[in-house]
């Protein structure tokens, strides 16, 4: 191995890192998400991150999901379904993640409500 391929290897390296750290960075605008629930595709409620609540979402044959919004995070803290693979999912924060119970056919989605304001150039 040649010294220019151990720089190539170790650049490599950095770049991979300083985008992993720029990906799971801290989301400094918690209180502007909401998180939008669905049930079988439709849209049943939307819950600001900046407010804690509990809710139970009831389903067809007795199906039903506990979810938890707190601390500026979705969380599915309970499901009637039999893998609980949404219990075990991680909570989403940031805009786009989801947690998804696909027996009970219930999703919950984060979604940005921050307005983007416009910036001296491009106005």
């Amino acid at each position: 191995m040649k010294k220019n391929d151990l720089l190539i290897i170790l650049a490599g390296l950095i770049l991979a890192g300083s985008i992993w750290f720029y990906m799971n960075r801290p989301m400094k605008d918690a209180g502007y998400g909401e998180a939008v629930i669905y049930q079988e595709g439709k849209e049943i409620k939307v819950v600001p991150l900046s407010q804690d609540d509990t809710i139970t979402i009831m389903g067809d044959n007795g199906a039903v999901n506990i979810i938890r919004i707190q601390g500026g995070k979705a969380n599915m803290i309970e499901a009637s379904c039999p893998d609980q693979i949404c219990v075990h999912t991680r909570p989403a924060e940031k805009d786009g993640q989801s947690v998804v119970c696909l027996p009970n056919r219930v999703v919950v989605e984060i979604r940005n409500t921050k307005k983007e304001s416009i910036d001296g150039v491009s106005e």
